[in-house]
C-alpha cells in the first residue's frame, strides 16, 4: 500500500474548501502538538488551546480526515524510514509557497551521514553516545539520513543519538519534530535563528523526554567529541 499517495489524496480532499498550503500547515502543527502533549506537561495547556483554535476552522467531516492523515504518516514511516513529509511537500508542489524551499533527497542525506560516521566506534567508546547539531533542520532529512547510516553499521540510534535541531521556519520545525518523534530519535527541535541565537520555542521528542536525555547528556565525556552541520550543509565531527 502506498501511504504517501493516500496522504496526498486526503490532503486534496480537505483542500476542496480550504487552501492546500493552509491544510498542509495545519496538519503539521496539530500533529506536532499531539505528539508534544503526550510528554510535555509544561506546554500542554497552551498547545492544546492552539490545537482547538486550528481545528475550529474545519467542519466535523474535514476534521476527521486529519487523524487519518496522521495514521498514514505513521505507516509510511514504518514502511520506509525517509523524509516522508518533505517528499509530500514537493509532490504537492508547495515549494513556491515556502520561499522556494526544497528538501534534500534521503539518499543524499544517508550518503552524507555515512561519510560522517567513519570513526563512530571511537566516538561511542569515548562518550557513550553521539550528539548532533543541525542549524538548518528543514524536515529533518539530514538527521534521518545519519540515523539510517548508524543503523547500517549495526548501531541503535534510539539510544546512541542525541539531536539538537534548529530552524527559523516554524513549519520546518513542525516537520522535523514530527518525523524525529515518530522515528524514535531523541531530540530537541528549536524554533529560532541560528545566526542570532535567538530562540522562540522548543519541542522535545518523546524519546528525548522518556529516555532521560536532559540528564544523561550532562555527563561529561573523557574527551569532547561532537557532530555539527557546517554552513555548507555537511555534518562534521570534532
Amino acid at each position: 500500500m502506498n501511504h504517501k499517495k493516500n496522504m496526498i489524496k486526503l490532503f486534496e480532499k480537505v483542500s476542496y474548501r480550504h487552501n492546500l498550503w493552509t491544510v498542509y500547515s495545519d496538519f503539521l502543527e496539530m500533529s506536532a502538538i499531539t505528539l508534544s502533549n503526550s510528554v510535555d506537561f509544561i506546554n500542554r495547556s497552551k498547545r492544546e488551546k492552539r490545537y482547538m483554535d486550528v481545528i475550529a476552522a474545519y467542519s466535523k467531516e474535514e476534521g476527521a480526515i486529519f487523524p487519518k492523515l496522521f495514521a498514514e504518516l505513521v505507516m509510511a514511516l514504518e514502511e520506509e524510514t525517509s523524509d516522508v513529509l518533505g517528499e509530500i511537500f514537493m509532490e504537492l508542489q508547495l515549494g513556491n509557497k515556502w520561499k522556494g524551499q526544497f528538501f534534500t533527497p534521503i539518499h543524499i542525506s544517508k550518503a552524507m551521514g555515512a561519510m560522517t560516521i567513519e570513526n563512530i566506534d571511537t566516538v561511542i567508546k569515548e562518550k557513550g553516545f553521539i550528539t548532533v547539531s543541525e542549524p538548518s533542520a528543514g524536515g529533518g532529512s539530514t538527521i534521518i539520513g545519519l540515523a539510517l547510516a548508524l543503523k547500517d553499521k549495526g548501531y541503535n540510534y534510539h539510544i546512541l543519538l542525541i539531536v539538537t535541531a534548529v530552524d527559523l521556519d516554524i513549519k520546518a520545525v513542525h516537520m522535523c519534530y514530527i518525523q524525529l518523534s515518530l522515528l524514535g530519535i531523541p531530540a530537541i527541535v528549536l524554533h529560532g535563528n541560528t545566526l542570532s541565537m535567538k530562540m522562540y520555542e522548543e519541542w522535545k521528542t518523546p524519546f528525548y523526554v522518556l529516555g532521560g536525555w536532559q540528564f544523561r547528556k550532562q555527563k561529561k565525556p573523557k574527551k569532547k567529541i561532537d557532530f555539527q552541520v557546517k554552513e555548507n550543509g555537511q555534518m562534521a565531527m570534532f
